[in-house]
């Protein structure tokens, strides 16, 4: 089995980094073959809107991008992890989920798995619906949401410090 693991944000040892090496780890203890890309030091451009991927059948930019989706088509389950900035996710995060347009086009994310990992400094309340809002969107691309870690409140309370965390992590990659 393999495992693609996206690392939307920018901070290369951050909380988001933390959790998605605990992920790894995991995941490779269970027999997963695993690779993480770093968002931030890759050159992934926007969604042309060009609709190439509908129609030939691939994207029609050539980027880092090529990379992920070579990747992504190869793996059973991708992992994203993000920071949530000005209530949703970051830029690099979202230019990455508007290029899966290619996937709810082309059908070939059919019985793929994602894990979706939010870190952000807000009370839980505040931002739920936002990360409803991204499973759903998943959802209609194709994917099966098995899994959402919800890291709030780490500004207050960092993630490298908490059981709760360490939790969540445990019980979603047990459905991977």
């Amino acid at each position: 089995m393999k495992a693609l693991i996206i690392n939307g944000s920018p901070h290369k040892m951050g909380q988001t980094a933390f959790i998605l090496e605990k992920m790894n780890s995991l995941l490779i203890q269970k027999g997963f073959e695993t690779k993480i890309f770093f968002l931030d030091e890759m050159n992934i451009n926007g969604c042309k809107g060009c609709f190439s991927c509908q129609k030939q059948g691939v994207c029609s930019q050539k980027d880092d991008m090529e990379q992920i989706y070579a990747e992504l088509n190869h793996s059973d389950l991708l992992v994203v992890g993000t920071p949530i900035y000005m209530w949703q996710m970051n830029g690099q995060c979202k230019i990455f989920t508007d290029r899966l347009f290619q996937y709810y086009k082309q059908g070939q994310s059919n019985g793929k798995r994602v894990i979706l990992s939010y870190t952000y400094g807000r009370r839980k309340l505040e931002i739920g619906e936002y990360i409803n809002f991204n499973s759903k969107m998943f959802s209609y691309l194709g994917f099966s949401v098995i899994g959402v870690i919800d890291a709030f409140d780490v500004i207050a309370s960092p993630v490298q410090d908490r059981q709760d965390i360490t939790n969540q992590i445990a019980r979603v990659v047990a459905k991977a």
